[in-house]
């Protein structure tokens, strides 16, 4: 709902209007709404206190302690959003969202070699993810993997249906693969 509003303030008002007679359930979906909310419209503290309070009812929701993470990206507090990675990750090794977060915020906090090293193993657990080889080409290319960003970039323009981009980025990496025959 919030990524697709044209209005984030009506939503943002519906999520804030909580009746007494509601259930749990309601209350939480609408609380996690509003922080959503309020990280779109760049008003991380209330998005962080709203996040915060969902954190206080339910402490082991991945989905709400992933949401603070995203708060720290999206305020672009990278070494934030690092250690809440790292340590969401050591609790839930392999999970793909604190991953593909966490990479991220490396990208974020110039450090595009651990990035890369994250999303080269997340597109091979899921190769068919476009926004796993979008986000592994940015991470090549500020790293100096040309012919990997290249390669990556042609993954990302085939599974997005862009076969003429796909096949222009595999001659530009053939171009410079010319002495290393596995390449």
């Amino acid at each position: 709902e919030v990524y697709n509003s044209r209005n984030l303030n009506s939503l943002g008002d519906f999520y804030s209007n909580q009746k007494n007679n509601e259930n749990k359930k309601i209350k939480l979906y609408k609380k996690y709404g509003l922080s959503l909310v309020f990280k779109e419209q760049k008003r991380y503290e209330e998005a962080f206190k709203a996040a915060r309070e969902l954190l206080q009812e339910i402490p082991s929701n991945l989905i709400f302690q992933t949401n603070i993470l995203e708060i720290h990206l999206a305020e672009g507090n990278s070494l934030e959003a690092i250690s809440v990675g790292e340590k969401l990750l050591s609790v839930n090794s392999n999970n793909f969202s604190i991953s593909y977060f966490l990479a991220k915020a490396y990208i974020l906090d110039n450090n595009p070699e651990k990035a890369e090293e994250i999303l080269i193993n997340l597109s091979k657990e899921n190769p068919k993810d476009p926004s796993v080889w979008y986000e592994l080409a940015e991470a090549q290319g500020l790293a100096g993997n040309i012919i990997g960003l290249h390669r990556s970039r042609a993954e990302y323009f085939i599974l997005t249906g862009r076969y003429d981009s796909a096949i222009f980025q595999l001659r530009e990496g053939l171009k410079l693969s010319k002495n290393f025959f596995e390449i």
